[in-house]
C-alpha cells in the first residue's frame, strides 16, 4: 500500500467494528513505513485484536533492521502479563531474526515461574534454529526431560 500512511490508517483502529479494526491493523503492515506501523501495532497487543496485531508485527518484522526488532521484542517480552499467543510468536521471531542476544532472551522466557506449556514449545521451536551455539542444546536438553510429554513431543515435529 505505497500511497497509504500509518496515519491515514489510524482512524480505523478506533471503529468498534471489529472487522474494521483487525483489518486496519492488518493494513499496517502492508505500508512502507514498517517501523511506524510497528510502533502502533505494539500498543494493540492487549487488546482482544492481539492476534491480528502480533501477526501484523510479523510482517513489518521482515522490513526493519533486525537490531530494531530485536530491541522491541526485547521490551516486549520484558512485560508480565502479556497474551500467550503474543508471547509465542515475538519468541518465535527471535528464531527466525537471528542476533546475538536472542538466545538469551529465549532462555529468559523458559526460566520465568509457571510458563505456559505453550510458551515452552514456542522455546523449543526457537532453540531449534540456533543449534549451532551450545546454549541451545542446554535449552532443548531442559525441554527433553521435561515433564509433560505434549512438550517433549513438540521436538518432534
Amino acid at each position: 500500500m505505497p500511497d497509504c500512511n500509518p496515519e491515514q490508517i489510524h482512524r480505523y483502529l478506533l471503529d468498534e467494528n471489529v472487522p474494521i479494526m483487525e483489518a486496519a491493523l492488518h493494513a499496517l503492515s502492508l505500508t512502507e513505513y514498517p517501523e511506524q506501523a510497528m510502533d502502533i501495532l505494539l500498543n494493540h497487543l492487549d487488546k482482544d485484536c492481539a492476534r491480528v496485531a502480533m501477526y501484523s508485527v510479523s510482517r513489518c518484522a521482515r522490513r526493519i533492521r533486525t537490531s530494531d526488532l530485536i530491541s522491541r521484542l526485547e521490551q516486549l517480552l520484558s512485560q508480565e502479563t502479556l497474551k500467550i499467543t503474543v508471547r509465542k510468536e515475538a519468541i518465535r521471531l527471535l528464531g527466525v531474526f537471528r542476533a546475538p542476544k536472542n538466545l538469551d532472551l529465549i532462555q529468559q522466557q523458559l526460566d520465568k515461574p509457571k510458563v505456559h506449556k505453550d510458551v515452552v514449545i514456542a522455546v523449543a521451536h526457537a532453540a531449534r534454529a540456533w543449534t549451532d551455539d551450545v546454549r541451545a542444546w542446554a535449552l532443548l536438553d531442559r525441554i527433553v526431560a521435561h515433564e509433560d510429554r505434549d512438550i517433549r513431543l513438540s521436538l518432534l515435529s
